[in-house]
């Protein structure tokens, strides 16, 4: 079983495969934290610049067998440990250049 726990629906278009679509079921997010650093010039303002670091994940729910669990590639790479996540892979666009799906998922090695 995939849940989808990313914002928006997830569309899998592997080659020579049906399309799997999968609607979100939630979102899983990295906690942030946010700190000023300055601003630089731009003509004649002072645009902003921050830090941000990455905390704790939120809405990931403890491993179940034979769940696969979807998410975004920042809440992935901050649970290493976790073989039971995947991000969407290499992306698969329409003739505008608008993305409509992937071709497959990345899992934590």
């Amino acid at each position: 079983m995939i849940i989808n726990l990313m914002p928006h629906v997830l569309v899998i278009r592997s080659q020579g495969a049906a399309e799997v679509v999968v609607q979100s079921s939630g979102v899983a997010r990295c906690t942030s934290i946010t700190t000023p650093a300055g601003s630089h010039p731009a003509g004649n303002v002072d645009v902003a610049l921050t830090h941000v670091g990455y905390g704790p994940v939120e809405g990931l729910p403890e491993p179940a067998l034979g769940v696969l669990y979807v998410v975004s590639a920042l809440v992935r790479m901050a649970v290493p440990h976790r073989h039971d996540v995947a991000s969407p892979g290499e992306l698969v666009r329409d003739g505008n250049g608008a993305v409509i799906g992937c071709q497959n998922l990345i899992v934590n090695g």
